[in-house]
């Protein structure tokens, strides 16, 4: 029986004896501890060893638990006691003693620093292993704290390949593939590393690749353990799957056929591959294998691969244009991946999602059976198929609702939201063919359902669970409880979509569905709090008539855009109607929009013909087709979709030459969902201010420039300002959750290529780690910030970063908005440091005059195109339109102070060019 040696603390404690041996008085509980010594350290240890030394400790942690003197000993008792424990996975009795342990630390104790790692790494492996994640990561956390301070410290890999496992098992994979990274590089830096602990650590670094969709860097790590001839078969096996993932059949039908095992995926694979190659009677012959396997191994017991085998010949037969025999595959498909569900029946959907374990799967099945109905429709024209197949969708974002509401990382849902945005047409269109066949309006409502469950659902959800646990007065504890239950049905989950063993899936699945009834348990505790009941069971999308109730002013309408497979779909709702327009999709549109962009974020701007021909065009495809609904409102909320969002609708110029601006205050947001009803003057937030100019003079130990004009952004103001040293992120973290207004007058970087490296700069207070002075997205994401009501970002780029379908762009804007801001004020590209002064200046006095943010930004636009001190080359676009106003409808009516002191720091340069008619000197700032 395998148990960890602690050398060093046996040394260390013999030598504590040693100095109190003397002491005849203790000779009782000496004798205690060097029999349980004995036995501990017996070479072949057995039952009776181990529980004979369990039971010498425990009596002389009776003896000296009230007494002092003797803690080294007492520590050595606990920590040993608990090791013996968890060798027989008593780990609920090892906890206890570990934490025991703990408690000893002293000045006074004579146990060495690095001693201490041990207790929290095992701490935190019996926390793992009982699904206290939150507790695990804690005691790793401490465990890896120690093992920073000390250069000696062994099996330091394991630690990080633990969490790598925790974060795997529980969806976060990016966070996992820095864990196993880790673990290799400590490993390999060895001078004899353990060849089966590394070809181990790189198959888990390899797995996480694969569930990033990282393929390349999957298929490397494990061709490079071909060599080791250690678990090939599953190796060759994971290979083939990496072909398969991105269409290269041959090459997986090569790795699959080095398999020896005929096992059950295999043969799905090798089926799923002659069908890929169009080879349908070969693939034929693998499936009819496969069913035959399985009644070898599992007989009638539900299991993945069983329903993936129906899966794919479901799929087979409907290339065969074998629809009703493709449904009934389907059918039994969706019975294999959901425990409770065995309804035959094709033209019945699940409508309980508890104990699924084959999200994964299951979400495609629904896919193909959906599409499926649609082509019986193409074939048959009976329009009951056309509802058979929304029947469908509907059960499939249940689906969906179903993931995002009970796993709790972001990233577990991500991958069902990656396959959601790449279908996220079909239901659409079902949904307008039905309406065009019936006219009734309630297919339009669901159109308009499906379209808003794919924008930005993950930031929606997000804002959601900000709100509740900031505003419904819910005990930390109650909080604690329903995030750990989310993680245990994430981590099972998980689990047993990877489980091939039909025997042992029958006890994940048990565990799953206990989990989720103390999940519904602790609901029926929170439904107690009336915040939290009307936040957390409202309805994911806003509906129609939500809007026109709620939040839609009278002089307003949205424009929400949704872009199909084939058409262009926009909606305009307004206080009284909603109305959408279906044309084609533009050829050109990503041209127009790719051109107009470079134009403006890569170059001065110094031509206004160079943008006219894109603006014009842009303007006709998107715009004209609903010029003439929009004509009663002057105020437009615009929701774009996927690319459309790198757009400024306020440039865009109709056929008299005249800009978007010209007739229309313009707000953007990223979802209808996440609009609320316009704020009183009751409820908005007392004005308060955190400022901060890091780089407001010359840093010698930093890299980045200085920015004098950033004093003169904040300086003077009612708030709480923060200059050079003092603007340090440290602080900003600390204070920001406090402030109804956050302003940060300082460097921003944008990567398109890695988005979560984006960054906002603060003082560099410590020069040996970036991330001590940068505020990266993930950091912005953590932050709590329930009394913000505006967020203003004065670096260049705020607003850019990379699209992600059905989120958004990705920009350090939206991050702020992730962390519960409503309303955020950006630049899109880098900004002219006087045309923005100006803007600002107009801005202010529009403010004044109470009216809303987005009415007052326009008219001070407006202003600076027709101030004829301005010379010509300095009004194309690229000068005016950088600012973009993200956030919620206002009632133009009320005034509150923070949107009269949004952009009074760019005042002083204001005046200053008005007085002297415009600066020769122009220069754009980073």
């Amino acid at each position: 029986m395998y148990r960890f040696r602690l050398v060093v603390v046996s040394i260390i404690i013999s030598s504590s004896v040693i100095l109190i041996w003397a002491q005849k008085e203790r000779e009782d509980f000496l004798k205690l501890y060097r029999a349980g010594e004995v036995l501990y350290n017996d070479p072949n240890p057995t039952n009776q060893t181990d529980s004979g030394a369990l039971a010498y400790y425990k009596k002389v942690i009776s003896i000296l638990i009230n007494s002092s003197g003797n803690d080294s000993i007492l520590w050595d008792c606990y920590f040993k006691a608990a090791i013996i424990e968890q060798t027989y996975e008593h780990f609920e009795k090892a906890i206890p003693l570990l934490q025991a342990c703990l408690k000893l630390k002293s000045p006074s104790l004579l146990i060495p620093g690095p001693s201490w790692y041990l207790p929290n790494l095992y701490l935190g492996n019996s926390y793992y292993t009982i699904n206290r994640f939150d507790s695990a990561r804690f005691y790793y956390r401490e465990a890896e704290t120690i093992a920073t301070q000390y250069s000696n410290i062994e099996g330091l890999e394991r630690l990080y390949n633990t969490k790598g496992v925790l974060n795997f098992e529980t969806g976060n994979y990016r966070q996992s593939k820095n864990d196993f990274e880790k673990a290799i590089n400590i490993l390999e830096s060895k001078k004899n590393p353990d060849i089966n602990l590394l070809v181990n650590y790189k198959n888990n670094l390899a797995s996480c690749f694969l569930k990033l969709y990282e393929y390349d860097e999957a298929m490397t790590i494990y061709k490079s353990l071909l060599p080791f001839e250690s678990n090939t078969d599953f190796i060759n096996q994971n290979i083939a799957s990496v072909y398969l993932n991105i269409g290269a059949s041959p090459q997986a039908i090569n790795y699959l056929l080095k398999v020896k095992n005929n096992n059950l995926a295999k043969l799905n694979d090798l089926g799923r591959a002659y069908y890929n190659q169009k080879q349908f009677d070969s693939a034929a012959i693998y499936f009819s294998r496969a069913f035959l396997q399985n009644t070898i191994e599992n007989g009638n017991r539900k299991n993945l691969l069983t329903g993936i085998t129906y899966l794919y010949k479901g799929d087979l037969l409907r290339a065969k244009e074998n629809y009703t025999e493709a449904l009934r595959n389907y059918q039994q498909s969706i019975q294999q991946f959901i425990f409770s569900f065995n309804d035959s029946n094709i033209y019945t959907d699940p409508v309980d999602y508890s104990g699924v374990f084959a999200v994964n799967e299951l979400y495609e099945t629904l896919l193909s059976k959906a599409a499926v109905f649609q082509s019986f429709y193409q074939l048959e024209n009976n329009i009951g198929y056309l509802e058979a197949s929304l029947k469908t969708f509907h059960s499939l974002y249940r689906l969906i609702d179903y993931v995002e509401k009970t796993y709790e990382s972001d990233e577990a849902r991500s991958f069902i939201n990656q396959k959601k945005h790449i279908s996220h047409h079909q239901p659409i269109e079902v949904c307008l063919l039905l309406y065009k066949l019936t006219g009734n309006n309630k297919y339009l409502e669901e159109a308009f359902f499906f379209d808003e469950r794919n924008k930005a659902s993950v930031l929606s959800l997000r804002l959601s669970d900000a709100v509740l646990n900031n505003t419904a007065n819910i005990p930390a504890s109650l909080i604690a409880a329903e995030r750990n239950c989310k993680e245990i049905i994430n981590r099972l989950s998980l689990k047993a979509s990877g489980n091939n063993d039909s025997s042992s899936l029958a006890g994940i699945l048990s565990q799953l569905r206990e989990q989720e009834l103390s999940l519904e348990t602790i609901h029926k505790k929170l439904n107690d709090y009336p915040a939290y009941y009307q936040l957390k069971f409202s309805s994911a999308s806003t509906t129609i008539a939500d809007l026109q109730q709620k939040i839609i002013p009278s002089n307003s309408a949205i424009l929400s855009y949704h872009i199909g497979d084939k058409n262009l779909l926009c909606w305009v709702i307004s206080k009284n109607n909603y109305e959408f327009v279906v044309v084609p999709y533009p050829d050109t549109l990503s041209e127009h929009i790719e051109a107009l962009t470079k134009e403006l974020y890569f170059t001065d701007g110094s031509s206004i013909t160079s943008t006219r021909i894109h603006t014009r065009i842009l303007y006709d495809q998107l715009l004209k087709p609903v010029e003439e609904k929009l004509k009663p409102f002057n105020n437009l909320m615009i929701i774009p979709d996927d690319e459309l969002s790198f757009i400024p609708f306020e440039l865009l110029l109709d056929n008299s030459d005249r800009y978007l601006l010209d007739k229309f205050a313009i707000t953007y947001n990223y979802s209808c969902s996440l609009l609320k009803p316009p704020l009183t003057k009751q409820e908005k937030k007392p004005y308060s201010l955190l400022a901060f100019a890091p780089y407001n003079k010359t840093l010698l130990n930093d890299s980045l420039p200085s920015l004098p004009a950033s004093q003169k952004e904040i300086e003077g103001l009612n708030g709480n300002l923060s200059f050079g040293e003092k603007a340090t992120k440290e602080y900003f973290i600390q204070s920001a959750p406090h402030f109804s207004v956050l302003h940060l007058a300082t460097h921003a970087q944008t990567n398109d290529s890695v988005p979560l490296q984006s960054n906002i700069a603060f003082y560099p207070n410590n020069t040996d780690s970036i991330t001590n002075n940068r505020l990266f997205i993930p950091d912005i994401y953590n932050l709590r910030l329930p009394n913000t009501s505006l967020v203003i970002l004065s670096a260049c780029e705020t607003g850019g970063g990379q699209l992600v379908k059905g989120e958004g762009i990705i920009s350090l804007a939206r991050a702020f908005s992730y962390a519960g801001c409503p309303n955020i004020v950006t630049s899109q590209w880098k900004a002219d440091d006087e045309s923005t002064a100006y803007i600002a200046h107009r801005l202010h006095h529009y403010l004044e005059k109470g009216n809303s943010i987005a009415s007052a930004l326009q008219k001070a636009k407006l202003d600076y195109l027709a101030d004829p001190a301005i010379e010509g080359r300095f009004k194309t676009p690229a000068y005016w339109a950088n600012l973009r106003f993200t956030g919620q409808f206002e009632n133009s009516t009320t005034r509150s102070l923070y949107w009269l002191l949004l952009l009074i720091p760019l005042l002083v340069v204001g005046l200053y060019i008005k007085k002297s008619g415009f600066l020769k000197s122009r220069t754009r700032v980073s």
